[in-house]
């Protein structure tokens, strides 16, 4: 091969090289300043909203077994301000790392921010490109800020403790979890759907035996340590928390709405009027009958087909005597109690959180064209029937105990 031909083929590689793609222009992770929360609140004057973030700014870690490790110290800081984007840029000021949204775990909002309306603090937060859709979305039973310093002592931070609730939670129907897109989307439809959040609430650490750390439930200067816990469901009208559902009326809502697949009870016992028994419902199938009256109201069955697992007894009855019936009679009314008083509560409120008119419009697309419009006037009118189904597959070792006992 000529030089002169070589020469060129060898500046051709060095110029090649400079145009290739590098990570020399990143930031490490050890430089950012990963946000793990953000809560948003009322601001102390009118116009004026309040911003809450929560660090996890991570560090090298020490010597020894975890040598070469990362940790990540915590940092809460709160400002006040016009906007999310002024607010955002005087928390930066506060901090040396750059902030990073991408890592972000939950937003909070506060119960005052929230009773007036959420519409102006999502549509910020929809417009923060690095907010992913996914982020968990909650409401605190006080305010966010105080939520967002909430410190038990056990977890690694505050966020994790909130993470970890809502691990726990997915084994039972006591929370709906709810993201950013999913309140965009009840929002962008106020007609036919309804928005709910989970509430946050706050506890005094009460220490158990198993736990070891930190020693006492109070920290620096008898500091008192609080737990987060969930509390219930909010009920939004638009973007207003105008009711709530408790931690039972929870449990409806996920098995209306199809989030949850099993549940659980205490009800009277049908042989011992004074004892009790505490089904577990699994396999729940939940479907809905769109009908037309001949009056012209609509009327909505509920069908709810569920497997029971008999979980405890007192009270002395016996399953081997009465056979299975009787407890099945007992779970169908109560499940029928139970929906009819929760559908006969969103009705007064005229709230969808079932989204019965998304079922409507699915079913008869030609018959929501002429409801749509008049929707939350037709919604209270709707004559809600329970058809439960309960069929018990197991007693456990209640038959087997029961003969032990004699």
């Amino acid at each position: 091969m000529p030089k002169s031909t070589t020469r060129r083929l060898v500046a051709l590689l060095l110029v090649t090289s400079c145009c290739l793609v590098g990570c020399w222009d990143q930031d490490e992770i050890t430089s950012l300043a990963p946000v793990a929360a953000i809560g948003l609140d009322v601001g102390s004057q009118p116009g004026l909203l309040r911003v809450t973030c929560q660090l996890t700014l991570p560090e090298a870690g020490g010597g020894g077994a975890g040598a070469g490790t990362t940790r990540s110290r915590l940092r809460v800081l709160t400002t006040e301000s016009e906007s999310l984007v002024q607010a955002f840029a005087i928390l930066q000021s506060q901090t040396r790392r750059r902030h990073f949204f991408l890592h972000l775990e939950h937003v909070v909002f506060g119960a005052e921010l929230a009773r007036n309306g959420l519409g102006t603090a999502l549509e910020a937060l929809h417009g923060w490109s690095q907010i992913r859709g996914s982020t968990l979305v909650f409401v605190a039973e006080g305010t966010a800020e105080a939520v967002l310093h909430a410190h038990s002592g056990i977890g690694q931070n505050p966020a994790n403790d909130v993470a970890h609730i809502i691990r726990s939670a997915s084994s039972a129907p006591v929370a709906r979890k709810t993201t950013l897109n999913d309140m965009i989307n009840a929002l962008a439809h106020p007609g036919s759907t309804s928005l709910t959040l989970p509430i946050l609430g706050l506890r005094p650490l009460a220490l158990s035996s198993g736990d070891d750390t930190p020693p006492s439930g109070v920290g620096q200067d008898g500091e008192q340590f609080m737990e987060v816990a969930l509390k219930g469901t909010a009920l939004f009208d638009r973007d207003r928390w105008v009711a709530e559902l408790d931690i039972r009326e929870t449990q409806t809502l996920a098995v209306l709405a199809g989030a949850a697949k099993q549940g659980m009870s205490t009800i009277p016992s049908p042989i011992n009027a004074e004892g009790k028994i505490a089904p577990q419902y699994e396999n729940i199938q939940v479907a809905y009958r769109i009908e037309e009256k001949d009056d012209g109201g609509l009327k909505v069955t509920t069908k709810i087909k569920l497997d029971v697992r008999l979980v405890e007894v007192h009270g002395g009855y016996d399953p081997s005597l009465s056979q299975f019936r009787p407890i099945e009679m007992a779970v169908e009314e109560d499940v029928t109690t139970r929906v009819a008083a929760f559908f006969a509560k969103l009705q007064s409120y005229g709230l969808d959180s079932v989204n019965i008119g998304q079922r409507i419009k699915q079913q008869k697309p030609k018959l929501w064209k002429s409801l749509q419009e008049n929707w939350r006037e037709v919604y209270p009118t709707i004559e809600f029937v329970v058809e439960p189904k309960a069929q018990v597959r197991t007693v456990g070792l209640m038959k087997m105990f029961r003969k032990l006992g004699r």
